[in-house]
């Protein structure tokens, strides 16, 4: 998803629903997570926006000994980023936001 595509999502679920609340948060290995709260159809909505860089490759260190443990080192390109969109709906009874999957 690019970022006129980001907005125009933005700016659509403004004009139909009226936008709530909005973050922005910043990623550990580089990049952010930008989110949109509206109340939707379905009740309360979030749409998530993560842009990250492009996994090179993950590197593995372990032993064969009984007992040792594996470590996993990411390698991240910094010049390639990647780029998806999840939507989210609040469920009530468990007071947490729950992943919509499908053709929505």
């Amino acid at each position: 998803m690019t970022d006129e595509q980001w907005e125009e999502t933005v700016d659509r679920a403004e004009k139909q629903f009226g936008v709530g609340e909005r973050g922005e948060e910043v990623l550990a290995e580089g990049g952010y997570v930008a989110w949109i709260e509206f109340e939707g159809p379905q009740g309360r909505m979030k749409l998530e926006r993560t842009v990250k860089p492009r996994l090179k490759e993950a590197r593995m260190t372990f032993s064969k000994r009984i007992g040792s443990g594996v470590v996993v080192k990411k390698v991240y390109d910094p010049e390639a980023m990647v780029s998806f969109m999840k939507a989210y709906r609040w469920n009530e009874g468990s007071d947490d936001w729950e992943e919509m999957r499908g053709a929505w």
